[in-house]
């Protein structure tokens, strides 16, 4: 089995180590015992934080009642995944048993979360005896490759635009986002992760707008629309439209609920499938592990999914799989089914749980790819609103 930790450096080069244990379905989590180290600190009070991380993750089964929690909000009081990341590095630890420890610069993606995607995938390992001060030093060495190959090479690619552009006699580039005071058109920004959101099939943003009974309207770039969206404070950003449709983007969108919180999300598709051709919802959220979607026409729900880790509870489970769902191979586990009563059920093989990457897989076969892979949309603007106090 491997143990993992999470360890995020800030710009003060303050450091926090934040363990995952597993819960009562395997399924791995961040724990509420995090660990914070303030500059200065030496390597080997580092290597000793990780490994007593570590022992937390062997020694720890996760309890429901701490799983719904954000941790590196709790620990560093801000309140937006999105922020707290856009001013920190971040290395995965991982600890085998067998083999020793792991450590793996991560880069952080423009939806605000860490993958190896984009930079060279370094490995750096320690064996089972290694002391305090050598596991410290591969931490600081992993954050070190990050300053140097990423935040460092990222400013060179900015100065080359610079000097090109001006040898061309061009506009010099500007990190600026708006001109004279106005929102500038930009590109979509991925997104998706840790995030909820409405795909209605329109071109008429106004429209989703009132649809949508927003309040205290503004026009907004995708840059002021990753800001609103990621905050729980009512509101949202309607995208330009991506081709056939229109995105509605928000962390304060109502959800499905559960067996202690009612749906809100439903009568919300129903309502809106009646003005527009088609609604769907996606969602996921990892603190909770929620994820699910649907989608909704002419007032009529034609599937909707959802699952909610922190409880272990399939929340919706309504129609047919589409045809969609069938092609990305979507089995889950499901404790209200009949099956769920046989012996054997929950060692069997083809079934899983839902991860936060099936919410964008759907989306993306049924109606856009929100990582924006597959296809380019031109520059545009959206609007930020309000949502009604009713959601």
């Amino acid at each position: 089995m491997i143990y993992n930790v999470s360890i995020y450096k800030d710009k003060k080069d303050n450091i926090l180590l934040i363990p995952y244990v597993f819960d009562e379905h395997g399924i791995r989590r961040k724990y509420n015992k995090p660990v914070t180290l303030e500059k200065p600190y030496q390597s080997f009070v580092i290597g000793k934080s990780v490994r007593e991380c570590f022992k937390v993750s062997i020694e720890t089964k996760c309890q429901q009642s701490e799983q719904a929690v954000n941790v590196w909000q709790i620990a560093t009081g801000i309140k937006s995944w999105y922020k707290f990341s856009k001013e920190r590095l971040c290395v995965s630890g991982k600890f085998n048993p067998e083999e020793g420890y792991t450590f793996l610069p991560l880069k952080r993606q423009s939806d605000g979360s860490y993958t190896p995607e984009g930079i060279e995938i370094i490995h750096l390992t320690a064996g089972l005896d290694a002391p305090d001060e050598e596991i410290g030093e591969l931490v600081l060495k992993a954050f070190s490759f990050l300053d140097n190959k990423v935040i460092t090479s990222c400013k060179e690619e900015i100065a080359e635009v610079v000097i090109k552009e001006a040898e061309n006699g061009k506009k010099q580039y500007s990190p600026e986002y708006h001109d004279n005071g106005n929102p500038k058109p930009e590109k979509p920004e991925p997104f998706g992760y840790n995030c909820a959101w409405l795909a209605i099939k329109t071109q008429d943003i106004d429209k989703v707008a009132k649809a949508l009974e927003l309040k205290n309207i503004r026009v907004a770039n995708w840059t002021d629309g990753v800001e609103a969206w990621d905050e729980f404070n009512g509101e949202v950003f309607v995208s330009p439209p991506l081709g056939d449709w229109t995105i509605v983007i928000g962390i304060s969108l109502p959800d499905m609920g559960d067996s202690r919180h009612p749906d809100k999300l439903t009568p919300l598709i129903l309502k809106l499938s009646n003005v527009f051709d088609e609604v769907q919802y996606f969602g996921t959220q990892r603190t909770s592990e929620y994820h699910a979607w649907a989608k909704a026409r002419n007032g009529v729900l034609i599937r909707a999914y959802a699952y909610v880790g922190d409880c272990g509870q399939t929340a919706c489970n309504v129609g047919e799989k589409t045809i969609e769902e069938k092609k990305l191979g979507f089995n889950f586990f499901n404790e209200k089914s009949l099956e769920a009563r046989k012996n054997g059920y929950w060692d069997r093989e083809d079934l899983r749980y839902p991860r936060e990457f099936d919410v964008l897989s759907i989306a993306r076969e049924w109606s856009t790819d929100t990582l924006f892979e597959s296809e380019e949309y031109p520059p545009g603007l959206g609007l930020i609103g309000l949502l009604p106090k009713i959601l």
